[in-house]
């Protein structure tokens, strides 16, 4: 997407999913760019697909983050990030709690007790 200019109304998203993962069901008009042999996969897509795009991403056992907001220019995207697990959002939370004990560095995005 470096190449490409944001089109107006799109967001960019970041979906993150086994590299085995199989050819998403997007919504129409989403196209993905894939990297990381299929692990990795950035989408341009109006915030209000957000839902769809996360339960596909789950649907193939990943996730899907708000990577930056539509007009973000510059400032970062105010989604949280998808924790597809309850046992991952722990983790993320101790690793968190313990870089971060404050709770300075992006509060909120991580989980919703940040």
């Amino acid at each position: 997407f470096a190449a490409r200019r944001a089109r107006p109304g799109q967001a960019l998203w970041r979906l993150s999913l086994p590299a085995t993962a199989p050819v998403l069901a997007l919504p129409a008009g989403v196209s993905p760019l894939i990297e990381w042999h299929g692990a990795l996969r950035w989408v341009q897509a109006p915030l209000e697909q957000g839902d769809a795009l996360r339960e596909a991403a789950r649907a193939a056992g990943g996730g899907a983050t708000l990577f930056i907001a539509d007009g973000a220019c510059g400032v970062s995207a105010t989604g949280q990030f998808d924790l597809k697990s309850p046992a991952v959002a722990q983790i993320h939370a101790r690793l968190k709690h313990a870089f971060d004990p404050a709770g300075i560095f992006n509060p909120g995005r991580l989980a919703p007790q940040w």
